[in-house]
């Protein structure tokens, strides 16, 4: 710790005038040297400013000159003209605590000092990141299969470059995806809309579904995803419409479905999910041209011979009403 210095003035003090009067300040009291980041403009050290009277503690700020001082406010209350940083600081029973708080950083340091009003003397310095806490905490769940969870402990996380986001949010997405698909296998498809609904909760997952139009989706996914990853995001995006469906969340299902249809035109599986759930809505009239261009899709590609037989039957239905 560098050594504490006191400064006594008691024949030149700086006036203040508070609320209830004039306040006089006798010194301050330096306390350890800080990273030039946290100090404001002007200022080589930070310190507690005395009080005249019974010499304690009574603001926070520096010396902008000999015996006069910026007060950047008192104990117990925030400041707002501090550059730098975000500083709040406390006087309790002979206790003092300090924290500090970097903008753009979410790294955040508290120190205690006790004061026996002659000597500040360091009791404990810790710091945290919470950033760093809640991206370890999202990893965690995600192992767990708490894909939620992840999603919500994630979006806690600051002041990361895009690529690490757009790596987070594939990440989140791929293994809700991997486990929606087992959920679906075993037929558990509300479970499957559960880690789909748990990946979108990730904002930039959210983003990418909330987009007003192709275009918006498309800027996002060229300005975060690599060529891969954008290959993997529609599919599974029109499997979250299908996996929907199944879990009769028909209206649902078909806003993901029409979302797909509007981003990826020629992804052939989300017209079927779209058909299906207008034409299970008894909205039969409506699916009709989602069965159509399914059918069409289909046997441009050459895959007559999978389209399920109910598109048929349904189109003949629906035509024979008309």
């Amino acid at each position: 710790m560098k050594k504490i210095i006191l400064f006594a003035a008691f024949i030149f003090s700086f006036h203040l005038f508070a609320q209830k009067g004039k306040v006089t300040y006798t010194g301050i009291v330096l306390i350890d040297s800080l990273p030039e980041e946290l100090l404001p403009a002007g200022a080589s050290e930070l310190g507690f400013i005395l009080a005249n009277e019974n010499n304690q503690p009574v603001g926070f700020g520096f010396e902008i000159s000999e015996f006069n001082y910026e007060i950047l406010g008192k104990f117990g209350k925030e400041y707002d003209n501090f550059a730098g940083v975000e500083p709040k600081a406390f006087y309790r029973n002979d206790t003092i605590f300090f924290w500090s708080h970097i903008k753009y950083k979410d790294v955040q340091t508290y120190n205690y000092y006790s004061w026996d009003t002659k000597k500040l003397t360091l009791l404990e310095s810790v710091t945290s990141d919470p950033s760093k806490e809640a991206a370890a905490e999202g990893e965690a769940e995600l192992r767990k299969k708490n894909v939620r969870e992840a999603s919500i402990l994630y979006n806690k996380v600051k002041y990361v470059p895009a690529a690490t986001e757009a790596k987070t949010a594939y990440q989140i997405l791929s293994v809700a995806h991997y486990l929606a698909l087992e959920a679906a296998w075993a037929e558990s498809y509300k479970e499957a809309v559960e880690y789909m609904d748990g990946a979108f909760v990730y904002h930039l997952n959210k983003s990418l579904i909330e987009s007003a139009d192709e275009f918006a989706y498309n800027k996002i996914v060229m300005a975060n995803f690599d060529q891969k990853q954008a290959d993997s995001l529609g599919p599974w995006i029109a499997k979250y419409a299908l996996f929907l469906y199944k879990a009769d969340s028909l209206e649902k299902s078909i806003k993901i479905a029409a979302f797909v249809n509007m981003c990826y035109p020629k992804m052939t599986e989300a017209y079927l999910v779209r058909a299906d759930a207008l034409y299970d809505q008894n909205n039969k009239e409506e699916s009709k041209p989602f069965y159509d261009k399914y059918l069409g899709l289909m046997t441009l590609k050459g895959e007559e011979s999978q389209i399920p037989p109910r598109v048929g039957e349904r189109l003949k239905e629906v035509i024979k009403n008309e």
